[in-house]
């Protein structure tokens, strides 16, 4: 409607846009201000629609009117008039750009009715985009602010209409909004509600769920047109009137689905008359589902960050997921981590856009075929109430498919989830999409159901201790799930697919699943969420019970860029061509790439099933290694220790000097550790774990994306540190070579070239991809024989390395006689 306005203020010759829009000239003022200020595009808007809507002359209005009685700077934004000469005021108008604060908003409420007293205007408002105030000035005292709230002013001088808003009426019915304005809208609810901190952020945030339920339900009450809504503030309305009827509203739409919200509104009379007011003028029922979608889920992840962030899959990776799962209308599907409803949501997006397909949207038929199946297709399960809650209203918001999520913690037994709803089958759903909370330890003495489950049980059939969650959640979704048909794609630690300790889940995932696809995801898909755990995409078939295990091949591919970075901003999105090649597999065709390629189920061996670890690349790598001339021997056979250190507590590290030395992360540089940075530690704290001349140190935790950065180093002890005890922290890795069969310098050389900086990362394990000893040690090197040969090799490293210190060095003195130059003459 905004945009509506100017193109009719323009058209119409009210308002001329010059300068290439950056000003506006209103043309019977015969004045003109800069368009690009938020402030004047609220008034320009607003001016037309007084015009064309509310009736009023234009040479009636004026701009930037001078008050009477307050300082020379104090302006009124708009003022009607009763007569073309401009002597008697009837309406005085404050404008602020859209977004303001509550506090700026009354702070303009009062300037507003010092302007209107001194001019003497019968009514008063503000303007701020959508949320507007209006009071009756004449009939009240100076200072009443509640109970002289109207509805909205008189139409071209008449009657003060008791409702603003009507159904079906032409200029007053409820307007859908643009995805831009509705994200606007939210965020000044949300921030009425927390109040700058009194109310916590998810108190608001559920608050605000309770009070869109309201709203939505509102709208969708059977109504004669030019009958008005309920969820709108009336004339002569005090906020606790306000708050009363919205109560009763909630209270009833309770009455109808009392899953959805049990408990009742918390917000004060004042602040629910504030949401009220940025809500009522827009139409949630009618506003553009995509529209809806993007809004909602850009609001929310600004809110399911740090603690809520486990609640929350960022749309990049639910689309990507959706686009390789095989789904139609007939599909029952389910999340049994479902959270705010981002899976379930998005699998209903795509069910409304095959129905795109076959029928014109609009029509009974259309309606039928996705609507059927957010009815009976869609389920969910979410633990948190408050979050079930989000996905309920986030389903009802999309139109509907809220009845079948549930809160219960989906581990419980099956008759207790089936005594909430009876749908809830084994066996029996073709698709579990689903990002399954990690990190979590389910406890026996807690959580009595740990026995009922395989993962719940030890090697000798006795209950464990404790389960992680994730681990129980996979076993949990191969029982809800279809015998021969029913697939799921299920995001998990990487942990669960490399750490040895967790080769008993890959065996069960193997035997239990056809392995369809493998997709790594960068370390940064949920950096942004608060969570930065290393995981993977699995596609899996459940297998029949008396299905022959076959050796199928399976779809690997390493995803680099989702989309964003780790701080949320935009970047390169490879998941689009990566599903396009996933499609073609499907068709027969083959990949032999360094990020994607197909690899038969017999060739991931049960001890690692992560798709970085079994890359062509490494094939091409290992093979380039073979074509040496020098014999290959694996790292530990030229070492006689590989291990890490040990890292002291906070209370360990010490003031004195002539304590032991301790190396820690920041003492590494480029080649060489620089025993100069390095802190001291009580005697102690310090392991047996020391280093030594012709140590190399290395990272035991670098991202992979890292090249030739800190590590490997080597340690050189000068003469005066020969007889101390330096240790090293647990983030490093000591290589002791042998120095009878490999020169350290060799050795360090070799290590720092990129062929093995990309073999020592394959190593790494786990979610937060840390590399462990006993895996570097089956690294393969090529070692001469003769050790003159390595010992030359080495010495031209160092003296390469002694070039490159002179070199930094003289940087360094360039730069600080740069430094001092500058000083001389400006200084």
């Amino acid at each position: 409607m905004i945009n509506n306005y100017v193109e009719i203020g323009t058209k119409k010759g009210y308002i001329e846009l010059l300068d290439s829009d950056k000003k506006v000239k209103y043309v019977h003022c015969n004045k003109t201000y800069k368009y690009t200020d938020p402030e004047e595009q609220v008034r320009v808007n607003y001016y037309v629609e007084l015009i064309e809507k509310y009736q009023y002359d234009p040479r009636k209005i004026n701009l930037e009117v001078i008050v009477p009685r307050r300082t020379p700077s104090d302006l009124a934004d708009i003022v009607i008039y009763e007569d073309i000469e401009q002597k008697k005021p009837y309406i005085v108008i404050e404008c602020k750009k859209d977004g303001i604060s509550d506090a700026e908003f009354e702070q303009a409420i009062e300037q507003a009715f010092g302007n209107a007293n001194s001019i003497r205007g019968a009514f008063n408002g503000v303007v701020a985009g959508n949320t507007r105030r209006f009071f009756d000035v004449k009939n009240f005292p100076a200072n009443e602010r509640d109970k002289n709230i109207i509805a909205d002013i008189p139409i071209n001088y008449g009657k003060v209409q008791e409702f603003r808003f009507k159904k079906g009426d032409e200029n007053w019915d409820i307007k859908p909004v643009n995805k831009e304005d509705l994200i606007r809208i939210l965020e000044k609810c949300n921030n009425t509600l927390w109040d700058g901190g009194k109310m916590a952020p998810i108190d608001a945030f559920d608050e605000l769920s309770k009070i869109i339920f309201v709203k939505i339900r509102d709208e969708q009450i059977a109504r004669r047109k030019g009958e008005p809504y309920d969820f709108q503030i009336k004339t002569h309305e005090t906020a606790i009137s306000v708050h009363n009827r919205i109560n009763q509203l909630y209270e009833n739409a309770k009455e109808i689905d009392p899953e959805v919200f049990t408990d009742s509104i918390q917000s004060l009379p004042n602040k629910l008359l504030t949401v009220v007011n940025h809500l009522q003028s827009i139409n949630l029922s009618k506003t553009d589902l995509d529209t809806k979608g993007v809004a909602f889920e850009r609001f929310m992840e600004d809110f399911f960050k740090g603690k809520q962030g486990q609640y929350f899959t960022p749309r990049e990776i639910v689309s990507f997921i959706l686009s390789i799962c095989n789904i139609n209308n007939t599909s029952k599907v389910l999340d049994p981590a479902c959270g705010s409803g981002g899976f379930l949501l998005h699998a209903l997006d795509h069910i409304r856009a095959v129905a795109n397909d076959y029928y014109d949207e609009g029509t009974a038929d259309h309606f039928k075929y996705w609507h059927d199946f957010a009815k009976d297709n869609l389920f969910g399960i979410e633990v948190n109430e408050r979050i079930a809650r989000v996905a309920k209203m986030n389903m009802i918001i999309h139109d509907d498919g809220h009845t079948n999520v549930i809160c219960i913690d989906a581990l419980e037994d099956f008759t207790k989830i089936q005594k909430i709803n009876q749908k809830f089958v084994k066996n029996s759903f073709d698709l579990i999409i689903t990002n399954p909370p990690f990190g979590a330890s389910i406890k026996k003495d807690e959580n009595p159901y740990l026995s009922s489950f395989e993962f719940g049980k030890n090697n000798q059939g006795q209950t464990r201790s404790s389960q992680k969650t994730e681990i129980l959640f996979i076993e949990r979704c191969w029982e809800f799930l279809k015998e021969g048909t029913g697939q799921i794609a299920i995001i998990l630690p990487d942990g669960i697919l490399t750490n040895t300790t967790l080769k008993y889940v890959r065996t069960f995932l193997s035997n239990k699943f056809e392995i369809k696809g493998i997709f790594s995801l960068p370390q940064v898909t949920f950096a942004h969420y608060g969570a930065g755990l290393k995981s993977s995409i699995l596609l899996l078939r459940k297998r029949s019970l008396s299905e022959e295990k076959l050796d199928n091949e399976v779809f690997c591919a390493i995803i680099n860029k989702v989309g964003y970075d780790a701080t949320g901003r935009k970047d390169k999105n490879e998941l689009h061509e990566i599903s396009k090649k996933y499609q073609q597999f499907l068709k027969g065709k083959n990949f032999y790439e360094s990020n994607i390629y197909i690899k038969p189920i017999s060739k991931l061996n049960n001890n690692r099933l992560d798709s970085y670890y079994y890359s062509p690349m490494f094939e091409d790598i290992i093979s380039e290694i073979k074509k040496s001339k020098h014999p290959l021997l694996r790292l530990d056979k030229v070492c006689t220790e590989i291990y890490n250190g040990s890292t002291p507590a906070k209370d360990d590290y010490s003031e004195s000097i002539s304590d032991p030395k301790i190396v820690k992360v920041a003492s590494l540089k480029k080649g060489k550790v620089n025993l100069n940075l390095v802190e001291n530690v009580k005697p102690e704290a310090v392991s047996s774990k020391k280093i030594q001349d012709g140590d190399i140190l290395i990272l035991s935790s670098a991202h992979q994306a890292e090249y030739l950065g800190k590590n490997p180093c080597i340690v050189e002890i000068p003469e005066d540190l020969k007889d101390e005890d330096i240790a090293f922290v647990g983030e490093l890795i000591n290589i002791r070579a042998d120095q009878t069969k490999i020169n350290p310098y060799y050795l360090l050389q070799l290590l720092n070239t990129k062929n093995y900086f990309l073999l020592i990362n394959r190593e790494k394990r786990g979610q937060t991809s840390h590399l462990y000893p006993k895996d570097m040690g089956s690294i393969l090197i090529p070692v001469p024989k003769d050790m003159t040969e390595q010992n030359k090799n080495a010495e031209k490293y160092k003296q390469q390395y002694k070039k490159y210190e002179d070199l930094i060095a003289k940087a360094e003195e360039i730069i600080q006689e740069t430094i001092n130059d500058f000083e001389k003459v400006f200084l």
